[in-house]
């Protein structure tokens, strides 16, 4: 005979492994998502090349063991971490219609982009130039070093336009000019603002060991011949993004020995 109390609570019991099924997807869910923002921040650092599972995994403060019972290799997180992100980037276009005027549309879309830039700054750590605002007519990619993005973090706290250099005219860039101005009320006239980019030429080839293609790469010159440039496809970017690293950290005010006394006045990296 059956007991009545036990025929009862049975549905209870078939019922039980729901929640629980509910709490383990929750808990992966939420350790996916921590692992793909460690991921990111890595990847942004080091780039695909430079980065390491053992890194990501040390950053999310978990066994490597763990990563990879989630991502079980470095491509399928570095493709998961694209795929978030390029699913966030799309998004700003959802709400194309035909009939919107095109420079609304666009303009709107640039806007939301650079909204999430600011918002998510690691996963916008390449800067684009389209090609028809560059001199040679090329487009060109510019890794942003760490201390960039923790200097656009703190100019996305201050946002007053959406500008991320505005200018003093309100909803207006900053000027062209505006920093040879700076240097003209310093006194300096035997500088120059394209100097900044002879000086980080100097430096490359005086002081580091990058080849010479990726430092010309990095100032968007065209190097060699056209047979050269045929079979040169790659702009060499993750080897740019090491460079502009170690460029940012000789860069550092804290690194005394760069202090270069100039015209009597110290140029201390401020």
């Amino acid at each position: 005979m059956r007991d009545d109390k036990a025929t009862a609570e049975a549905p209870k019991n078939d019922a039980a492994p729901i929640p629980l099924r509910r709490r383990k997807a929750h808990i992966r869910e939420t350790n996916e998502a921590h692992l793909l923002a460690c991921a990111e921040a890595v990847f942004a650092e080091r780039g695909l090349e430079g980065a390491s599972t053992a890194m990501i995994a040390e950053r999310a403060g978990l066994p490597k063991a763990n990563l990879h019972y989630y991502f079980p290799t470095k491509l399928a997180l570095y493709r998961r971490v694209l795929e978030d992100l390029f699913e966030d980037w799309h998004r700003a276009a959802d709400t194309f219609e035909s009939s919107d005027d095109p420079v609304e549309a666009i303009s709107g879309y640039v806007r939301t982009k650079m909204e999430l830039s600011r918002r998510r700054p690691l996963g916008s750590k390449v800067w684009a130039i389209p090609a028809d605002r560059m001199k040679a007519g090329r487009g060109h990619r510019i890794p942003l070093c760490g201390r960039a993005v923790e200097i656009l973090e703190k100019l996305a706290q201050a946002k007053i336009s959406e500008f991320i250099f505005p200018g003093r005219r309100i909803g207006k860039p900053l000027s062209h000019v505006a920093m040879a101005k700076v240097i003209a009320r310093m006194g300096v006239k035997e500088a120059t603002v394209h100097g900044f980019r002879s000086a980080f030429r100097d430096w490359a080839g005086n002081e580091t060991h990058f080849a010479r293609e990726v430092a010309e790469a990095a100032l968007a010159h065209v190097v060699g011949d056209a047979a050269e440039q045929a079979y040169r496809r790659s702009d060499a970017l993750e080897k740019r993004r090491e460079l502009m690293e170690s460029w940012a950290h000789y860069c550092r005010p804290e690194n005394a020995n760069n202090v270069i006394r100039a015209f009597g006045w110290a140029c201390d990296g401020h």
